[in-house]
This record gives structure tokens, C-alpha cells and sequence, in this order.
């Protein structure tokens, strides 16, 4: 069809002809439709063709489609046959997602199924068959052009349904990349600037999966894309048909025939194996039976013009049988290839052979044939039992002893090197083959009782030799003793650092298998091995002896020799390295270092670190100077001095000879040479790349650690990282001290951006994304994170005293919760330290505390029960902020009525819009946030190790899932935790695990928390464990979900986990709050999960005080049920079981 206004061309599917009109009743032979645009947008599967119309529509099944043909398998109908003699109907074809109707051609939009173009068949002369059996099956209509096929009854007849692939949508939310961002980017990184397309591919947008694709999906994914060209076709031949003929004639795919019929047939019949016909009649077909495995076959007739015989005849049954074992007798001592001929054997599943109680080890299998060698037997016939396709079967096989070739004599017995043996005995056959354990003596020559070959240089041990007689199998063994020993060692003595090459003489080594060598039981690093000489490299001693005398030993597989006191440690031949400078460098080389020492040669020293050599410029005995060359990747390693004919220098202290390798943020060599990043640049930090960062930074726009890592200078007393957005992807790194060795220094990450931010897919922005990566965040151990009053401190006091000493310090900002009544949330009180007290139990401050906070006993019966206010640390060495927005700052006056509780669920009036509370800071409410988020979940794809942080001005108000920590969909956080942290002044919520288990959560403080503080999102959270934990002052938040404005401290959808030794005061609403429901929320829901039944873990030692509604409540909402705690397990989703 061609437009009048553009002159462009839609080619609409045409149809020239059809192959058949008519045919056998039983169907089964090839409808073929030719013409043009016969491929659909969606491939074959979307091509539908029906015979009849209901009640009588049968499909013809679908087995090849392209450009210019259909073909499909004609229906079997004689189920609708009755007494009719012929039957004719409409042929109906759709094609593609909305149906096209297809219109036949006329005169050939029917079919005609009729008796006088349908063969039967009625009876057959046998149901038991082996290969070669000739069967006959009688009756009647049966032409000359025949073909018979048998085929697996099992096997389905339609394979596959022809089924309509709907046309996928994408989520553009989700999956679009935002164009503004990285389109046109450059992307700084170490050789300067980055391939933009190259760097932008690993940032996966795709949400987050609950699992990864299965075997199936797969398969699906590739069946789509090999019918892709197929379509992409079909749509440039409906718009452009010029385009259409170049695309046809240039690939030939779309123009030839892509299967023979044999093979269509096959597409819709299943795996068919033809017979060979033997004589043919109108009355009678004889064929042959092909050699196939055994089971049960069905038999089809099939006429190439009309289609399949009708009639049901029964299977045939393929027989497993053995006709013939060769050879069928052998030695005693096995070793024999025999093959066991028949039919009936399968290849495609597992064949085992037995011969008397032992396993003949099978080497190939055919349906005809099984080869196999023999195992050691006893003199006399043995059984023969064949397991082939689930069936057995078994014949006879005879051990000769007499026959058997005999070991009497090897000469000589034992050796060392490389020599000539010879074997007497008898049986030895007329080419005789010879092991010596694994390795082959070459025969030079042989009779029947005796053998000699030539044996190379043995390994040293012990070994059975053995002959092989072609004919008849294995012989009896010999044992035969190659020697291992030791010569000589030199040098005698060496340094203590190491480093002198030391050279083994002696036989027996083995060059194939590398030995392991050892002096004073350390390892000797190897550089050669031969049979008679091994050259290894001696190992450093940290020995406090002036001289150490050394054990040689050699271990190999095949034995073990050592040679005492072969090697002595001299310190008068140790040269020693004293110190090092600079102690680090960047990865590019070209750092000047020094090596101050002693024992140096004048010349000739070589210097390297971690393999890589550092050029000497000027060297003496006491000095080395050497400028580094470039080392793939960060690293610390010692420097290695190597003197002449001495060895390694060794170390008066290792950590003073430790060069660090590194890439440090402010060398502009880390960037290619172009200059340090600058406010808005796009950084990335590839594979391979380590870059301590050593300054602070201006704000950036974006850091994409990709594979690489990103590490904050311990050397630096305080380092700022600015950027809009962070995200890890491809194992990337961002490390701000490690668990052996916490960050000491200062470190802040302040994240930058408004409410008006281009949000990232999943993560959003000004944010901390890990979606495929590990946040490593020390800072210094805080042994005390929270802890309570001693005594009660009054309005206007500037000191208080602690039950448990601290190690705080003058500066750091704490928090006193109230100890007042349940609408007291404004006597939650933040100060600064004025000074701590040598012992640490007591702090001045540098304001008088507003209110009364009380520190009481009492005893009640014989239970003593203590009263006393919480007071937490919220300074940390490292901070993670998001910056202010200076035009969204305003003071808030304070309510004139106090803040009632109550007024949530208004059995009170509401005092004061949003809760405030008191004279606040008002601002655009949008912090930092971290989101650990992987592509699949229970896949270690990221992990969180948290600890002795601060956040602040953290969360996002009216974004849900934008937390100041949210673990969202990552399943097993096994090894990750959230420890000793400080999250104060959240805009949204504290910590989130969402669908988490066995992560670990303590000794952190949360103050001053918008909505819920710990939050369990969807009911299949379980094996976490919560405590030590305290929530100050979580208040109620008009700008997220209708939980928040009353919300809890810790919030419970799954009791599965440990909640102990958790305290929460001064909050709006609650505590603990269990929500049972009856099912998973959100991407989590199944209906086999039973949030509701699930019992609580642990819940021990938990306290509560001064909460505006309860310390404890157990409700539901939306789906939620009351909470009926079962005995169920966890396999059935805790919906079983009894209360």
C-alpha cells in the first residue's frame, strides 16, 4: 500500500497458494501457505492456524515461519470422522499480537479430509522386536511412496504449544536512564577521561529481582533473539520495500528453505527414526527394524502427499538383547577391551557393565554396542550383567589364570635416573606394553617370557611395574624402587632475609609434579626443577641467632628426603634495611625513594617491591637511592634489596620498609595528568584502581566507584568528599577505615542536592547507592555508645554523673532523654561537653539543662526497679550529612498550647501541626541517604559494614524508601552490620531492612527521628538481631505513610527475629510496635508466607519510658490480623502448626 502523502510503502502479508486442499483424515503431512510478509512482530508463536470452526477447530501446529512461507502439520480428524466419507473446512489464519486475519486465496481457503486419500492400517504381525527384525503391518489404501517411521511413545506429539507472547512494556520509571545525565558526560578517571558508553553500561537501572533468571527465562531470551532477524525484517518490509529486497538477497536466511521436511516432521512429531522398507503393497507394508535403544515405539505410516495412515495398532516393543562378547576370555589381572555387541542400548542415559561383582569401566556406548575393560577377576566363567536403558541383560565372559601374563623377576629392582629393565615371566604376548606406575617403559625387546624397555628418570618412590599383553589384558605387578636423595647444597650459608639461590643436587626429583622444598621448615621458593637438580630461592628467618643452621627436606608425591644441616643462616652475610622514604607513591611509578641500611654492595644491589623493579640511581653500603616504575594496581608490600652473592637484606623493621602504592586524589598524575576533579565533574574510579583520597573535594556531580576503591587517608587530620551523588557498582569500594584498623582522623561525607534533583533509578538522589559493591565505614571505637543517670540532675545543672564511665570528650554533643510524662517530648534535651572527668563518669556542660531528668530506685516487693534518664553520644569521627539549603531555612516558633499525645487518634485535640515541639529549625527536609540495593537479592552482591558513624540531616521527607541506612531487597546480609552508629535530626525514619535476614544491628543511638526508627518493612525479615539500641524522641511525621504519624521505635512486621536490651524514651507514640499481617507487604507478598503466625525469636530486656501512647503494641492495620503465634516451620512459611 502506498500513501499519498509521503510516498512511503507498507507491505501487507500476501498470500500466492497453499500445497494441499485435501488429504488423509489422520492428518500429519506438511501444509504449506507461500506467498510474502508472512512473519508477524512477534515471530512464528504469534502465527495461529485452524481447521474448522468450533465445535470442530483443530490447530495445525506451527513448525517454521518466515519472510515467505508458513508451514505447519495438518490436524488429525478423524475424531470427527464418524460414517462420513469426507469432511471439508474452513482454513482460519491470525497472525501477530492483534490477530491480522490472513485471507487464503480462492478455491484454497478449504481443506478436505476424504476417505479415498486416507491409508489404514489394521494389524501387525509381531509387538517384540530387536534390530533387524522385519515387521508387517497390514491395510489398506498404501502406495509405493511410503515411508515409515517409529518414534518414542513417550515422546509428546506436539511439544510445544503455539502460544501468544504478549508484547513486554517497560516500567520507563525504572529502566529509562535519564538523558540529562549521561548522555555527553566526561567521565574523569586515571588515563584522563573515560569512554562514556563504556562507563555508563554498568550502572544497571533495572529494579531490584528477587532472584536470578531461571534455566527457562533463559532459554526464552535466546529463542527471542534468534527470531529477531526474522522480525526486524518483516517490519522494514512493511515500510520500505526497496530496503526489503536488499535485506533479502543479502542474507540468505530469509530466502532459503530453513528445514527439509524430514526435519519439519520431526519439529512436530517428535525424534523419529526411519525404517527400511522392505516390500510394499496396497494391502501391507514389511520394514526393517533400525538398531535403537530399547522401550516402547510407536509406528507411523506416512504417505509424503497425503498425510498418515489412520488406525491404532498398538507399540512396539524394542528389546534389549546381547548377541555376542569379544573377546570373551582374558586375564585374571583384567585390563582387557571387550566389546558387547546387540541392540537395544542407550546412549543418552547412563550404561553400566558388571562383570561378576566388579565394574567392567564402560568406554564408549552405541545402540548396537558397548566397549568396556575388564576388571581383575578369579579363573573361571564369570556373569556379563549389561543395565542399559533402565532394562538389564547378561551373558558370560571366562578369566584364564593359565592364560594370564605372570610377573616372575624385574631386573634390576630399584635405580637411580633414567635406565634399562627387564621383566621376565610368561604370557607376555607377541607386543607387549609396560608401566612403571603411571609412566610407560619403552619395550626395545620381547619375547614371550621376557621383556626389556628403557624407563626415563623416575620421580623417587616406590612403583609396581606391570606388562600388558594386547590380547589377553594385565599382567601380575613388580615392585620397582626409583631413588630419591640428596647430593649436594650450595651455597652452604646465607642471609637471614633470605634471597640466596640455592642449588639441590641429587635423582629422583620430580620435574612433572613440582616437589616442595623447605629449610628450617620454611618454604624455599622454587625457580627450577629437573630430575637430578632443583634451584629454589631461600626464605627470610626472623631468628634472633648470629647463626642458625638449617634441615634441607624435599616432599613429593612420590616420597620425601632431607639432608641435615645442609644450610646455616650467617648474620654477617645479612645486609639490613633500616628505613624508608617516602613510605608511599602512585601507582604510575616515577616516585624517588631512599633505602638507609647497612651490608649494601657499592654496586650491583637491585631493588623491587611486589615484583616490580625500582630503577637505582645511586647506591653505597649504607644507602640505596631508586625511583619506582609502575605497579598495576594499589598495594602495600616491603621493599625487597637484593645484594650480590649475599641475598635479601632483611628488616630492622618491616613496617619502616613498607612502600604503599597508591594513587592519591590531589597528584593530577592519578587523573591522566589533566588536573585534579573540580566542582560538577562526573568521576569514575574503575576496575583495578585504588585512590586514597588525601584532601577534600569540591562538589562534585557525580562518583561512580565501578569495580574500583575509593579510600579516605588516615594521615589527613580531617577530609571532606562533596558530591551530588556516590553509587558502587561492579564490586566497587568506598572504605573509610577498615575492622582491623578503624579510621582514627576526621572524615565527612556531605551529600549535596535540593528537592528539585534529577533522581537516579532506585536510588534517587543525594544519595549513597550500592548496588553492587560493599560500604566499609570504621570509626573509632566507641565503647560506650549510651548509657543512663547515676543521680538526678536538676533544671539549671551543667554536670551529671553516669552509671558506667566513658571516653567521650569536651565538644562532643550528647542527648538526655526526658523522664517526664507521656507529652514531655520537648524535655529531650541536646548539649555539648564541656569537660569528662579523669575516671569518666562525670561530664560538665557548657549549658545548664533546661529540665529535671530523674535517676531513681525502687523497691517494690522484693524487685528492685530503676528509673533513670538515658544519655547517648552523637558525635562520631566520621559524619555522613547532607548540606543545607540556606533558602529553605526558617525558624519555627514554638506551639502556644504544650503538645498533647492524645491528639493522633483524637481522644484529644491536636495541639500543633506536625508535632513540633518547642522553637525548631525549619529546612526543605532533604538529607543524606544510603541505599543497598543488589539486582538479585541472597547473591552477595553488596555488604554494609557500618559502624561508629554519625548521620545528621539525613532522610528524605515525603519520598518513601529515602532512609538514612536502607537495606532494600538484598535477602542474606550475613557479615554486614550497623554498629555503635549515631543517626540524629532523620527527616525520614533510621534504619529500614527490607526483606533482610541475619543482619546484625547494636549499640546504635537514633534522636530526633521522623516516623519509625527501625523499621521491618514487608513480614520476611527474619534471623536479624536488634540490640543495644536506644530511640530517643522518634516523633510523629505528617509527610510519609499513616504509620509514621503514630509511629514506633522499633516497628515489627516478622517477630523471627532478636529484639534484647533495647530502650526507648521521650518518643510521640510507641516503642515496640508488632503490626501481625495475614501476608508479605509489597514486592515481597506470596500467599505461602504467614507473617502473622510466626513467633518472636527473642525479645528480652527491653525497656520503655515517657512514650506518648504504649511501650508495647501489638495491632494490625490494612491486611493485618491479630497476631496467633503457631508451631509451624519455616519450609511451609509458618502457616502451619498448632497455637
Amino acid at each position: 500500500v502506498q500513501s499519498s502523502l509521503d510516498h512511503s510503502f507498507k507491505l501487507m502479508p500476501n498470500v500466492d497458494s497453499v500445497s494441499a486442499t485435501s488429504g488423509s483424515w489422520a492428518g500429519g503431512n506438511l501444509f504449506k501457505i507461500s506467498g510474502s510478509g508472512l512473519l508477524p512482530d512477534g515471530g512464528k508463536d504469534t502465527v495461529l492456524v485452524n481447521f474448522g470452526e468450533y465445535p470442530f477447530a483443530m490447530g495445525c501446529q506451527v513448525v517454521d515461519a518466515n519472510f515467505n512461507e508458513i508451514t505447519c502439520v495438518v490436524p488429525d480428524f478423524a475424531v470427527n470422522k464418524g460414517d462420513q466419507v469426507s469432511m471439508t473446512v474452513n482454513i482460519l489464519i491470525s497472525m501477530g499480537y492483534d490477530s491480522f486475519e490472513l485471507v487464503l486465496p480462492e478455491g484454497e481457503s478449504q481443506y478436505e479430509f476424504k476417505d479415498e486419500l486416507t491409508p489404514t492400517i489394521s494389524s501387525k504381525d509381531m509387538t517384540n522386536v530387536v534390530a533387524d527384525s522385519v515387521v508387517e503391518v497390514q491395510g489398506s489404501g498404501i502406495e509405493s511412496n511410503v515411508k515409515v517411521y517409529l518414534r518414542k511413545s513417550e515422546i509428546s506429539r506436539f511439544r510445544r504449544r503455539n502460544v501468544r507472547r504478549r508484547r513486554q512494556v517497560s516500567d520507563d520509571t525504572l529502566t529509562e536512564k535519564p538523558k540529562s545525565w549521561f548522555d555527553n558526560v566526561n567521565w574523569k578517571c586515571a588515563s584522563g577521561y573515560c569512554n562514556n558508553e563504556e562507563v555508563s553500561s554498568g550502572m544497571d537501572a533495572q529494579p531490584s529481582q528477587r532472584s536470578e533468571r531461571s534455566t527457562e527465562e533463559e532459554e526464552m531470551e535466546q529463542i527471542i533473539a534468534d527470531e529477531f532477524y526474522d522480525m526486524l525484517l518483516n517490519a522494514v518490509c512493511e515500510e520500505d520495500v526497496d530496503r526489503c529486497i536488499y535485506m533479502m538477497k543479502s542474507d540468505s536466511k530469509s530466502v532459503e528453505k530453513r528445514s527439509a521436511e524430514e526435519e519439519l516432521l520431526e519439529m512436530s512429531l517428535g525424534e523419529l527414526h526411519e525404517a527400511e522398507i522392505v516390500s510394499v503393497s496396497t494391502t501391507s507394508v514389511s520394514f526393517k527394524i533400525p538398531t535403537l535403544p530399547a522401550g516402547k515405539y510407536d509406528i507411523i505410516i506416512h504417505d509424503q502427499d497425503k498425510g498418515n495412515a489412520m488406525g491404532s495398532i498398538g507399540a512396539l516393543t524394542n528389546d534389549i538383547v546381547v548377541d555376542s562378547i569379544l573377546p570373551n576370555i582374558g586375564s585374571v589381572y583384567g585390563g582387557q577391551v571387550i566389546t558387547i555387541s546387540g541392540s537395544g542400548f542407550c546412549q543418552d542415559t547412563a550404561s553400566n557393565v558388571i562383570i561378576g561383582s566388579s565394574i567392567c569401566q564402560v568406554l564408549s556406548v552405541s545402540a548396537g554396542s558397548i566397549t568396556c575393560i575388564t576388571p581383575s577377576g578369579t579363573d573361571g566363567e564369570a556373569t556379563v550383567a549389561v543395565e542399559s536403558c533402565s532394562l538389564s541383560v547378561s551373558g558370560s565372559y571366562t578369566y584364564s589364570l593359565s592364560g594370564s601374563p605372570e610377573i616372575a623377576s624385574i631386573s634390576p629392582s630399584s635405580m637411580s635416573g633414567a635406565g634399562t629393565v627387564t621383566l621376565s615371566g610368561s604370557n607376555f604376548g607377541s607386543n607387549p606394553k609396560v608401566k612403571i606406575g603411571k609412566y610407560t617403559c619403552a619395550v626395545t625387546a620381547s619375547t614371550d617370557s621376557t621383556v626389556t624397555c628403557d624407563i626415563e628418570s623416575l620421580p623417587g618412590g616406590m612403583y609396581f611395574a606391570m606388562v600388558n599383553n594386547n590380547d589377553f589384558g594385565y599382567s601380575s605387578t613388580a615392585t620397582f624402587e626409583s631413588i630419591l636423595n640428596i647430593n649436594t647444597v650450595t651455597p652452604s650459608a646465607g642471609s637471614f632475609g633470605g634471597g640466596s639461590m640455592l642449588s639441590i643436587d641429587g635423582t629422583g626429583f620430580d620435574e612433572e609434579n613440582m616437589p616442595s622444598v623447605t629449610v628450617c621448615n620454611n618454604a624455599c621458593s622454587l625457580v627450577t626443577v629437573t630430575a637430578t637438580n632443583i634451584v629454589c630461592i631461600t626464605p627470610a628467618n626472623d631468628a634472633a641467632d648470629n647463626k642458625l643452621s638449617c634441615d634441607v627436606a624435599i616432599s613429593q608425591e612420590s616420597g620425601n628426603v632431607a639432608e641435615s644441616n645442609a644450610f646455616e643462616y650467617d648474620r654477617s652475610l645479612t645486609p639490613m634495611i633500616n628505613s624508608l622514604f617516602p613510605l608511599r607513591g602512585g601507582t604510575g611509578g616515577g616516585t624517588q625513594i631512599t633505602i638507609s641500611g647497612s651490608g649494601f654492595a657499592s654496586t650491583g644491589n637491585k631493588v623491587s617491591i611486589d615484583g616490580v623493579e625500582c630503577d637505582v640511581s645511586t647506591e653505597s653500603e649504607t644507602e640505596i637511592v631508586c625511583f619506582t616504575n609502575p605497579h598495576n594496581g594499589a598495594i602495600k608490600s616491603a621493599v625487597i634489596v637484593e645484594v650480590p652473592t649475599q641475598g635479601y637484606a632483611d628488616y630492622s623493621n618491616v613496617e619502616d620498609a613498607t612502600f604503599y602504592y597508591i594513587d592519591r586524589w590531589s597528584s593530577i598524575w592519578t587523573w591522566g595528568g589533566l588536573g585534579t576533579p573540580l566542582e560538577g565533574e562526573y568521576i569514575v574510579i574503575t576496575n583495578g584502581q585504588t585512590i586514597l583520597l588525601d584532601t577534600s573535594t569540591p562538589i562534585l556531580k557525580f562518583l561512580l566507584i565501578k569495580g574500583g576503591t575509593l579510600m579516605f587517608d588516615r594521615e589527613n587530620p580531617e577530609i571532606e568528599l562533596n558530591t551530588e551523588y556516590i553509587l558502587l557498582v561492579e564490586g566497587g569500594k568506598l572504605e573509610i577505615g577498615t575492622e582491623e584498623e578503624p579510621y582514627d582522623s576526621k572524615a565527612i561525607i556531605t551529600m549535596h542536592g535540593n528537592v528539585r534533583c534529577t533522581e537516579l533509578p532506585i536510588f534517587g538522589c543525594k544519595v549513597i547507592g550500592v548496588r553492587n559493591g560493599t560500604l566499609d565505614f570504621h570509626g573509632s571505637h566507641v565503647p560506650v555508645t549510651w548509657t543512663r543517670l547515676a543521680s538526678t540532675v536538676t533544671a539549671g545543672s551543667t554536670e551529671i554523673v553516669l552509671t558506667h564511665p566513658v571516653t567521650w570528650k569536651a565538644g562532643d554533643q550528647i542527648a538526655l532523654a526526658t523522664t517526664s510524662d507521656r507529652s514531655s517530648m520537648k524535655e529531650n534535651e541536646e548539649k555539648v561537653i564541656a569537660s569528662v572527668s579523669d575516671d569518666g563518669y562525670t561530664i560538665s556542660l557548657t549549658e545548664p539543662l533546661e529540665y529535671q531528668h530523674i535517676s531513681i530506685s525502687q523497691t517494690f516487693g522484693d524487685q528492685e526497679v530503676e528509673t533513670r534518664g538515658e544519655v547517648a553520644l552523637l558525635t562520631r569521627n566520621i559524619l555522613v550529612r547532607g548540606s543545607t539549603n540556606e533558602q529553605f531555612v526558617e525558624v519555627l516558633p514554638a506551639c502556644e498550647q504544650e503538645f498533647n499525645s492524645g491528639g493522633a487518634f483524637s481522644d484529644a485535640m491536636q495541639t500543633c501541626f506536625a508535632g513540633k515541639f518547642g522553637e525548631e529549625l525549619g529546612s526543605d527536609e532533604m538529607g543524606a541517604i544510603i541505599i543497598i540495593s543488589p539486582k538479585y537479592k541472597d547473591q552477595d552482591l553488596v555488604a554494609a559494614r557500618i559502624e561508629y558513624t554519625e548521620f545528621t540531616n539525613v532522610g528524605q521527607a515525603f519520598r518513601v524508601g529515602r532512609y538514612p541506612i536502607h537495606f532494600h531487597l538484598p535477602g542474606n546480609m550475613n557479615g554486614s552490620y550497623i554498629r555503635g552508629n549515631a543517626i540524629h535530626h532523620s527527616n525520614n525514619r533510621a534504619c529500614t531492612l527490607h526483606d533482610v535476614a541475619h543482619l546484625l544491628v547494636e549499640h546504635n543511638v537514633a534522636y530526633n527521628i521522623k516516623g519509625l526508627s527501625f523499621f521491618l518493612e514487608d513480614g520476611v525479615e527474619q534471623y536479624n538481631t536488634l540490640q543495644y539500641n536506644l530511640a530517643v524522641f522518634t516523633r510523629m511525621s505528617n509527610s510519609l505513610l499513616n504509620p509514621d504519624i503514630n509511629p514506633a521505635s522499633f516497628w515489627i512486621v516478622n517477630p523471627n527475629n532478636k529484639f534484647r536490651h533495647n530502650a526507648c524514651a521521650g518518643g510521640t507514640h510507641f516503642c515496640f510496635w508488632l503490626r501481625p499481617a495475614r501476608v508479605p507487604d509489597g514486592p515481597s507478598y506470596t500467599r505461602h508466607y504467614c507473617p502473622f503466625k510466626v513467633p518472636f525469636d527473642e525479645f528480652h530486656n527491653n525497656t520503655a519510658h515517657s512514650m506518648g501512647w504504649y511501650g508495647f503494641w501489638i495491632f494490625g492495620q490494612s491486611n493485618h490480623v491479630p497476631y496467633d503465634p503457631h508451631d509451624g516451620d519455616e519450609s511451609k512459611g509458618y502457616c502451619n502448626g498448632n497455637r
